[in-house]
């Protein structure tokens, strides 16, 4: 369909959610928490958060795993 952008809260639900999987202080967090702190434009808006180079990768957290954690079927 040629479509290469998307926005809107599924998106960064999803952005969020794969950030958690990588976060090793996302027990602290909930989904709403990390969409909120992640859409934030300003420190201020970030408060809170123990990793906000995770909300910098706009959600792409490459081999990070978090520690104890299922990823993708794998034990980390």
């Amino acid at each position: 369909m040629g479509i290469r952008l998307f926005q809107g809260a599924h998106v960064e639900a999803m952005l969020a959610a794969t950030r958690l999987l990588a976060c090793p202080h996302a027990a602290g967090c909930g989904l709403r928490a990390c969409t909120e702190r992640g859409r934030a434009a300003s420190a201020l808006g970030r408060v809170g958060c123990a990793r906000p180079d995770l909300l910098d990768r706009g959600g792409v957290v490459g081999g990070m795993e978090r520690e104890g954690a299922a990823v993708a079927g794998r034990q980390a």
